[in-house]
């Protein structure tokens, strides 16, 4: 049995492996203090350079180091409050249960024919 493959086998490892990513991303974010570290491309250029695509990494801690180390640390954090809009701006707006979650009972074609022209 190959062991790079998903299987019975890896299936145990699959999924710790998976666990410790999400444990590490969630970690960066409950420790986010700013949306954005400062970071430049010039200054990320050196260690993506070093990145060796012709050599794989030993194991997943490995990767999931050189994945904080280039990515999950300089990430811009979107969801940060600093970059959300102003409370009051939220407050103005249509609550969320105030919007229609689930799509109209009929579709606006009939399935199997061709799309109405945009208005």
């Amino acid at each position: 049995m190959r062991s790079h493959l998903l299987n019975d086998t890896t299936a145990e490892h699959y999924r710790r492996s998976v666990t410790e990513g999400v444990e590490r991303v969630a970690a960066k974010l409950a420790a986010t203090d700013r949306p954005f570290t400062g970071v430049t491309a010039d200054d990320l250029a050196p260690r993506i350079d070093a990145i060796d695509l012709d050599r794989p990494l030993c194991d997943t801690t490995a990767a999931l180091d050189e994945l904080e180390d280039v990515y999950l640390r300089d990430a811009v954090y979107f969801h940060h409050p600093a970059t959300s809009p102003t409370s009051t701006a939220r407050s103005s707006s249509r609550p969320c249960s105030a919007r229609p979650c689930s799509p109209p009972s009929t579709p606006p074609w009939t399935p199997g024919t061709s799309r109405p022209a945009a208005p």
